[in-house]
């Protein structure tokens, strides 16, 4: 296998069309990630005897002395990785990365059909769970929601809690902006949405709203490509009823992807010990946890350099 840097977006495209796709692994999203935080983004291209075999999106941007690689958990990118049209072990020494440089490669939850990327070494294990669409919508109602779940949207929907789809980049902003603030986050500025959002040709992007008469409670933006679904950017309201409508807002998504044609949902990334109440929530749509790799490549230069410089760090400060 050979492994090459690619910039020739229209082979990228080509392969994500006739292969199992994300939203995140398109152009479309980190082209314009890559415009807003300066980086060069670029695509790793796995080849066998002249035959494209896998791709993997890739931004790199340096940091002081440092020089950073990172696929997936980026700048609101939730997933990264390779895709790979056949099974295949990415040998990640073949990528080259040397002196004081670091990658980092998030990949994809290991449903199915995205095992293909067989990974063995310097591997830390993350969660998420997944939805398959695949299944029939009542089955996924009986088997996956569970009782909460299922008594919490019937209650929205007895209690008059109406669910929109409305492409409202005003609203979405107000929401998302005191939603941010509340959480510590950083705010992206409202023209990085909109270029993303209303640009892309290849990913969808549902405003999906909970409210009860005229007061909006709750946002999700749901991102979605041909195959995979990914419950994205959630924004709340500070103090909202208990009246199930988040879960009736899940709900209306699983529905409006399966119905789009997507294979899988995924309610996004999980963490039972520090975020537990979001665990339990989610675990109320699924219970099929899937490991999502974080392969993690230093260079002993790299790890000699920045040992060095949090010790030195460690004498300043005191």
């Amino acid at each position: 296998m050979d492994i090459v840097k690619e910039k020739n977006f229209e082979v990228i495209i080509e392969f994500l069309k006739t292969n199992f796709s994300s939203p995140t692994h398109w152009p479309d999203w980190n082209l314009v990630v890559s415009e807003f935080f300066n980086t060069e983004f670029f695509y790793l291209c796995a080849y066998e005897e002249d035959e494209l075999i896998g791709i993997c999106p890739m931004h790199k941007y340096k940091k002081g002395i440092y020089t950073y690689y990172r696929s997936g958990q980026f700048m609101y990118i939730p997933f990264g990785g390779w895709l790979l049209s056949r099974p295949n072990k990415i040998n990640y020494n073949a990528i080259q990365i040397k002196g004081l440089s670091r990658l980092d490669v998030f990949g994809l939850p290991l449903i199915s059909d995205f095992e293909n990327a067989i990974i063995e070494d310097n591997v830390v294990i993350h969660k998420t769970l997944i939805i398959d669409l695949n299944e029939d919508i009542n089955n996924i109602w009986d088997n996956y929601l569970n009782k909460n779940r299922r008594k919490m949207i019937n209650k929205a929907q007895k209690n008059d809690v109406v669910v929109e789809v409305e492409d409202d980049l005003d609203r979405f902003y107000y929401f998302y902006k005191r939603a941010s603030i509340r959480k510590g986050i950083y705010v992206l500025p409202k023209f990085f949405f909109e270029r993303l959002i209303f640009n892309a040709v290849n990913i969808n992007f549902d405003f999906i709203w909970t409210k009860i008469g005229d007061q909006y409670f709750v946002n999700r933006v749901i991102a979605y490509d041909k195959n995979y679904a990914i419950a994205w950017l959630a924004n709340y309201e500070a103090n909202i009823p208990n009246l199930g409508l988040g879960e009736v807002l899940y709900w209306e998504a699983i529905k409006r992807v399966k119905q789009f044609g997507c294979d899988f949902f995924d309610l996004a990334y999980i963490n039972k010990k520090n975020l537990p109440g979001i665990y339990e929530f989610k675990r109320g749509f699924s219970q099929k946890e899937v490991i999502v790799p974080l392969i993690i490549q230093k260079p002993l230069v790299y790890r000699v350099v920045n040992r060095g410089t949090r010790w030195l760090r460690s004498i300043i400060g005191n």
